[in-house]
């Protein structure tokens, strides 16, 4: 209260201090700003609350759904890993024909 009333100080007389209009003006205005600031803060948290029941509802739902089918039986097993050369080449080998390769590239250019 000090540094909102620096250059108004209150009047006291006979032991009781009493504030003007502008001075009760002064020290309202910056709570009514902390009161607004606090009630947006608070609907932001609801509304992130509200968001997170809705995606939690879904999960549930979704975790039911995948609860209620059996698991599809395996008929065939693909392999789509790679294929060639560079399946028996290890990671170093790999990386020193990308290199060559980009060097040769660009010494094309």
């Amino acid at each position: 209260m000090s540094a909102i009333l620096a250059d108004k100080p209150l009047a006291v007389t006979d032991g009781k201090a009493s504030v003007t209009e502008a001075q009760l003006d002064s020290i309202e205005a910056p709570l009514a700003d902390k009161d607004r600031i606090a009630n947006e803060r608070q609907q932001k948290i609801d509304a992130h609350e509200a968001t997170i029941r809705e995606k939690d509802a879904t999960i549930a739902d979704l975790q039911a759904k995948l609860a209620k089918k059996p698991a599809e039986e395996s008929k065939q097993v693909v392999d789509s890993g790679s294929k060639g050369e560079s399946a028996d080449k290890t990671e170093t080998e790999i990386y020193c024909d990308t290199v060559n390769s980009a060097r040769k590239l660009f010494n094309e250019v």
